[in-house]
């Protein structure tokens, strides 16, 4: 979050953290993330990106991220980015009525984690890829979205 804004720059690097697993229910206004090492052990903490329900495009699926987030095990969570929030709020990038769905997402969301329902309670090593499993490779068109087949 910059105030003057982005200037589109950016480092051509390739990643080198943990994998993240992201699982989307239809319909919610989050994704969960959980990362897991080399190894094969997973975060202790979940992470809840609140955000658009995906939708399906020709490509895969769509969503716009909400800048704030859930972060935490289902004993324990708090909000990240609530800065990031209120000064989009302050500048006017959103408004109240945006901040208080947000905020009702997040609460939901919250509430999903604190039941240990699933996929917090799923068994996330049946997601792991096998071993000799080949990386995918991205479409040629990945980047393009079609504004008459439901993108943004």
């Amino acid at each position: 979050m910059l105030p003057a804004g982005r200037n589109g720059d950016y480092d051509d690097t390739a990643w080198a953290g943990d994998g993240v697993l992201r699982v989307h229910t239809f319909g919610e206004e989050w994704s969960v993330w959980r990362w897991v090492d080399v190894d094969g052990n997973w975060s202790e903490h979940f992470y809840l990106n609140l955000e658009d329900p995906w939708r399906r495009t020709d490509i895969g699926f769509d969503s716009g991220d909400w800048e704030l987030d859930v972060v935490g095990t289902p004993a324990s969570w708090h909000y990240k980015d609530e800065d990031e929030l209120q000064w989009s709020e302050d500048v006017g990038l959103v408004n109240s009525s945006w901040v208080r769905r947000t905020r009702a997402a997040g609460e939901r969301a919250a509430a999903a984690l604190a039941s240990n329902s699933w996929p917090f309670s799923a068994d996330w090593n049946r997601w792991l890829p096998s071993a000799d499993l080949a990386m995918p490779v991205l479409p040629g068109n990945w980047n393009v979205v079609d504004q008459m087949g439901g993108g943004v």
